[in-house]
């Protein structure tokens, strides 16, 4: 993954097979702590959680930290965020193997993102993103579903996003009648990932 600063973009990856790799709420909300890692570095504006895999978007700063090259021993230099979002799946991935007493890679070696130019398409991505555990099935309202950033705009409570910067990038509602009709308005919008 590259990043350029002043840029929105949206991250993404599954589990090996599509293998259930949150299975509990203890392990939703330990990605979900770990993921908040990512705002010393970069704005989180939206998130979901899936049983399977999972989407973030973010802005990355001028400030230059999510762009900065870190170099480990006998390695070229990475990417900052990149390097984080690494941390934060090899972290979570040692968790439940020591807890489920198992071994290996449970995420796709190649963690994906896919920069987002216009406000449009910010804007529809962040609202695909609060649809997925909709049109994945497990709730009928994104309200229901408390591992994406969804109730975190609709009630005003910050757990993992940067509310204010999202708001302000992504021209959002603060009331939360409107942010639901915004949602609705968007449910047309699809996206092929690879």
């Amino acid at each position: 993954m590259h990043f350029v600063e002043n840029s929105i973009y949206h991250i993404y990856n599954r589990s090996f097979n599509r293998v259930t790799v949150f299975q509990k709420p203890r392990h939703y909300e330990f990605f979900l702590h770990k993921l908040a890692t990512l705002n010393s570095i970069t704005d989180v504006l939206a998130y979901c959680i899936m049983p399977d895999h999972f989407h973030v978007m973010v802005y990355v700063r001028q400030d230059g930290q999510a762009t900065r090259q870190t170099a480990q021993s006998g390695q070229t230099g990475m990417q900052a965020l990149s390097r984080r979002i690494g941390t934060v799946l090899s972290s979570y991935t040692q968790g439940l193997n020591k807890e489920s007493n198992r071994k290996g890679s449970l995420f796709q070696p190649k963690t994906k993102s896919k920069e987002l130019e216009r406000l449009e398409d910010c804007v529809s991505f962040f609202h695909y993103i609060h649809r997925n555990p909709v049109k994945g099935g497990p709730v009928k309202d994104p309200r229901e579903w408390p591992y994406s950033s969804f109730t975190e705009f609709y009630n005003n409570k910050v757990k993992v996003c940067n509310l204010s910067v999202a708001r302000e990038l992504l021209d959002l509602p603060r009331d939360p009648i409107v942010f639901i009709s915004q949602y609705e308005l968007s449910k047309d919008y699809t996206v092929e990932l690879e």
